[in-house]
């Protein structure tokens, strides 16, 4: 949950900076970036909800390392937002 709780951090903090660095005309190249930072965002939380639910399966977890239904969701909805927003910052600032 902590790391979570960091990644989650890290992601405002990266969302702070692309709304300071905005602009008031949103162009065809900021359009694009913002398109492709949401398909890799989506990507990640598929990837991460396949990783996370095998993990608490009965099949491949371990009794110990179960996660509450709640951590589960809160780790793929920061793990989502953290890659949307570090791939908007690439694609907008490279």
């Amino acid at each position: 949950m902590l790391l979570f709780l960091a990644a989650d951090m890290i992601s405002i903090l990266v969302g702070i900076v692309i709304y300071r660095r905005e602009k008031d005309v949103v162009d065809e190249r900021n359009h694009r970036a913002i398109t492709q930072s949401y398909g890799i965002g989506f990507t990640c939380m598929a990837i991460t909800t396949l990783l996370l639910f095998c993990l608490n399966s009965d099949l491949l977890g371990s009794p110990i390392s179960r996660l509450s239904t709640d951590v589960l969701l809160i780790g793929i909805w920061v793990v989502g937002s953290l890659s949307r927003n570090i791939s908007e910052f690439y694609y907008r600032y490279k």
